[in-house]
Formats: C-alpha cells, sequence, structure tokens
C-alpha cells in the first residue's frame, strides 16, 4: 500500500469520528471563545502525551501521538500525519472524544495531534510572540522527526484538520507544498483570512484588520491562484450540505480547484457542521 492511500484510509477513517471541542480554558495562548451545550468537555489525552519547547511561540506546547502498533519492535521509519483540531480545541480533542485510535491502530503510521489553541495556525499579526505557522510546521516538525523514527521526506507528510485545522491544512499544503504529499480537509473554513467578523473575537488576532497583509499571505484562494497545480499536494476536501460555516468555502475551493487544475477529492454528505456529522 502506498504512503498516500495509508492516510487516505486514515482520513476517511478520522473523518467519521472527528470532534469540534474546547479544551482546558486555563491553558495560556489565544483566548477561547464559549463552547455549546452539545459539546463535550476535553480533559485528558488518551494516548502518548508529551510536550517540548518552541522557539517560535517562546514556551512549552503539548501534542498527543499514536504510534504504530509495532513500533517498539520493529526499526523501521513511518510516515506521519499531522492532525489538527478545530477552533476552541485542544491537542487533547481526536483522542479524548472519538475511537481514532482504534480507527488508525492498523495503519503503519504515526498520528500527531498539536496543541494549536485559537491560532487559525498562522503567525499572528497583532501578537508577535505568537508565531504558531512556525512552531507547528516547523518546531514540531522538527521535534517529531529528530525525536521518532518518522520519514523525513515529503512523500511521508501528510497533514489534515478539521473546520479550523482544515484551513491550517489547506494553507499549510498550499503555502509549503515541498514539505506534505497530501492534505485532508474536513468542513474546513477555507475563506478564514478573508472574512472579518465581529462575533469571533479569534480571526482578528490570528489575521489582523482588513487590509493586512496576513490576510493576503494566509489566503488560501490566492495562494492557489499562483500556485503551480503540478507542486501541489493531493487535496481531499469533505464536507456536509447542509453546513452553513463550511459549505459555501469548500465549494468555492472546489471551482478554484477544478479552474487550476488541481488534483483533488471532494465529497459532500449530509450534515451540518456538528458533533454528530464528525461522530457518526
Amino acid at each position: 500500500m502506498t504512503t498516500a492511500k495509508w492516510f487516505l484510509s486514515a482520513t476517511l477513517a478520522l473523518a467519521s469520528v472527528a470532534s469540534f471541542a474546547q479544551a482546558d480554558p486555563n491553558v495560556p495562548g489565544l483566548a477561547r471563545e464559549p463552547r455549546t451545550a452539545t459539546e463535550k468537555p476535553t480533559n485528558e489525552c488518551t494516548g502518548r502525551h508529551h510536550t517540548f519547547h518552541s522557539r517560535s511561540v517562546q514556551r512549552d506546547m503539548a501534542y498527543c501521538l499514536l504510534l504504530p502498533a509495532d513500533y517498539e519492535k520493529s526499526q523501521r521509519n513511518y510516515p506521519v500525519l499531522y492532525l489538527l483540531h478545530g477552533l476552541w480545541g485542544s491537542e487533547n480533542d481526536w483522542l479524548a472524544l472519538t475511537n481514532v485510535a482504534d480507527q488508525v491502530k492498523a495503519l503503519p503510521l504515526i498520528v500527531v495531534m498539536p496543541q494549536a489553541d485559537d491560532s487559525w495556525y498562522v503567525n499572528s499579526a497583532t501578537r508577535p510572540e505568537a508565531k504558531y505557522e512556525d512552531y507547528v510546521f516547523g518546531d514540531l516538525v522538527q521535534e517529531i522527526e529528530s525525536r521518532y523514527r518518522a520519514e523525513k521526506n515529503r512523500e511521508s507528510r501528510f497533514v489534515a484538520g478539521l473546520s479550523m485545522g482544515g484551513y491550517g491544512a489547506l494553507k499549510e499544503g498550499l503555502k509549503r507544498p515541498q514539505q506534505f504529499s497530501v492534505v485532508g480537509a474536513f468542513s474546513a473554513t477555507a475563506n478564514a483570512a478573508r472574512r472579518v467578523r465581529l462575533d469571533v473575537k479569534t480571526p482578528a488576532i490570528a489575521f489582523g484588520p482588513a487590509d493586512s497583509p496576513t490576510r493576503r499571505d494566509n489566503d488560501v484562494f490566492w495562494m492557489i491562484g499562483k500556485s503551480d497545480p503540478a507542486s501541489l499536494p493531493y487535496i481531499f476536501v469533505m464536507t456536509g450540505f447542509d453546513d452553513p460555516i463550511a459549505l459555501e468555502d469548500s465549494r468555492d475551493f472546489l471551482k478554484l480547484a477544478q479552474l487550476m487544475r488541481v488534483q483533488y477529492e471532494y465529497h459532500e454528505l449530509p450534515a451540518r457542521h456538528e458533533w454528530p456529522f464528525w461522530q457518526k
């Protein structure tokens, strides 16, 4: 089985059990917003939990980790999936609230779930110390590849995420096509860099004002429009066709991907931007 098929097997399984949840509000970082009554609390990571010092954000950051079942007995190196949480989430969500561990346990794949607070996976336009893009896609990747037996090539690195994490995965796949070979975006808020919302504070903290260079530099539509399609990762997009948050973004992305002749896979299912969709 090719590494791309490993990733697609994992992400198809993960998409059915993903969560949209909030982390411990006492964790330092970008401000959290209130959770809805239907969301469950996130208290612990049920896999391996680690911290390391990130130079980019100038503090210790956490990640949860799943290693392949044969990791301790083998000497081989493994491909890595970086699995990103959504807004108001944490590194704990995928494991503490879902059965992701069971879904991927048979795969020869390392799965890394990093703490990213409500950063939108960008280097903040308003907080110089909050360089979350450099932390997740620079410091963390170095941490994983130096600490574990991880493959260190593009074909063996995959990135996927939910909602805000789906945006982060798309953005980094377009911004760093030499780093990741496959991208998975589930209910992705792909148009995040263009929206100026008054009801959610974190985008303004991350992206700055409407005319901020940070918005342009992290606009997935601007990036894909100027990209060489042949250099881009394979992109897997899935959303609910009753999703009031991500559907329009996903369809807009689909139109541009078709126009640019990007390699992609696109799915719409009968669902909203809510827990039951990801838990099925």
